[in-house]
């Protein structure tokens, strides 16, 4: 069996195993009852502070990320019924923003309607509703965007990053920027984002004060505040955002994108097996624990970071960032394990999202040594299987510590999307999510 991310034949196992298990996950997925059991047990057992709240018409924690989980499945599988759920599903929460005025973030608000859409349209047509969507960004990214500009303090993470931000809005937007509207809004979030790099190499604007996020760990370890290197929350997400843009790049963009890979470069860490990252550097001058190297996973370490160097290098043009680039994400699978602090079989911090990262990465760069690491992670996640579980896996929040979760970076969607996408000939659009599938 052949897949996008190898140019190896038959380079899976257990293609059985993983057909079977998504299956069972699709089934679960499509029935509303199991999704409630497994959001009642999440709520009861997490060890979150304060729990997630199921949120309409969200991707990250919501029915849209089981819309598009059952639609990546269904091409996998060539199921109709499941192809027909997703779209009723998605259908159902559209329905949810009747009177109400959301804000336009990519894991919760509109920006993942836009993408969700964009993914679905690709077998049955959206269009009317995509330009809306579209008209409705764009609409309020001006005011937000003009507002971010002329302020003068450091900007709060959801402001700008990937869950709720300009990068994550950019990340959708980018999807239809062939189209004038969403062009037009692409260029507002690129020029913003430009903006508040202008103070290069110090990045100031970017700076996460503790009373802006509390509940972090890292406001305990920068009581004078942090620059966030990991790319859901950080400027590699910057860095990946302004990459992508290839619509709207100037020779601006060029420029920034080179201070921000040259400051990325300059804080990683390095071990023997070789480069790594730290989840965030204190500012100049300020008190702040010494960097170390923090997980291997999407959201925070080496294969988020190494994704954003690569569409940074391609945009440059420089061949030897592609190559730290490659060498980051191959030292992750030549450190031991335990090293990783990658437990969960989810997307988030998880192994799905780690073998969604490395094979993105082998797909770009030919590593073979990365493709056959995926493998190994495919084989990881069918053994976490567990059908007395109400969604068939569970995240793992701490080592031992098992949580039913719904929603798609944390939970089962993203599970079952990442194995039916690892699984496919071809690379799925909606792994723009990852600043991959372009």
């Amino acid at each position: 069996m052949n897949v996008w991310w190898s140019e190896q034949d038959d380079v899976l196992n257990n293609v059985g195993a993983a057909r079977d298990l998504c299956s069972a996950m699709s089934a679960r997925l499509s029935d509303p009852d199991c999704v409630r059991q497994a959001l009642d047990s999440y709520g009861n057992s997490t060890q979150l502070g304060k729990s997630l709240r199921w949120a309409k018409g969200s991707l990250g924690f919501g029915n849209l990320g089981i819309a598009l989980a059952l639609f990546e499945t269904s091409m996998f599988l060539e199921d109709e019924q499941l192809f027909q759920n997703a779209h009723t599903i998605f259908r159902d929460e559209l329905r949810s923003f009747s009177g109400s005025s959301p804000d336009i973030g990519l894991f919760g608000g509109m920006s993942g309607v836009l993408l969700t859409a964009k993914t679905l349209s690709q077998e049955t047509s959206y269009s009317g509703l995509i330009l809306d969507v579209t008209n409705y960004i764009v609409g309020r990214l001006a005011k937000i965007c003009e507002e971010l500009s002329s302020q003068t303090d450091a900007i709060k993470p959801l402001e700008f990053d990937m869950m709720g931000g300009l990068v994550g809005v950019a990340v959708a937007l980018s999807t239809c920027a062939s189209d004038e509207p969403a062009k037009q809004g692409l260029r507002l979030c690129v020029e913003t984002l430009e903006k508040l790099c202008l103070d290069a190499p110090t990045f100031s604007k970017f700076l996460t004060k503790p009373a802006d996020w509390p509940d972090s760990g890292l406001a305990k370890q920068f009581p004078d505040g942090y620059l966030n290197l990991g790319v859901a929350h950080g400027l590699p997400g910057v860095l990946g955002a302004l990459a992508i843009a290839t619509k709207v790049a100037t020779k601006e963009t060029t420029k920034i994108i080179g201070q921000l890979s040259d400051f990325i470069l300059k804080n990683s860490v390095e071990d023997s097996y070789g480069p790594n990252w730290p989840a965030a550097i204190g500012p100049p001058n300020g008190k702040a624990a010494e960097p170390k190297a923090t997980r291997a996973a999407w959201c925070y370490g080496s294969p988020g970071v190494s994704i954003a160097l690569f569409n940074a290098a391609e945009a440059l043009g420089d061949e030897q960032l592609k190559q730290f680039a490659v060498d980051a994400m191959e030292a992750v699978f030549r450190r031991p394990r335990d090293r990783l602090s990658v437990y969960s079989p989810t997307v988030c911090h998880g192994k799905a999202g780690l073998a969604i990262m490395a094979a993105g990465l082998a797909a770009k760069s030919g590593s073979e040594f990365l493709s056959q690491n995926v493998n190994g992670l495919i084989g990881e996640i069918l053994a976490a299987r567990d059908d007395s579980f109400p969604l068939c896996v569970r995240d793992e929040e701490s080592p031992g510590k098992l949580v039913d979760n719904p929603g798609f970076l944390e939970g089962a969607p993203g599970v079952l999307a990442s194995l039916a996408c690892l699984l496919g000939q071809e690379q799925p659009f909606w792994l723009r999510i990852f600043f991959l599938g372009l």
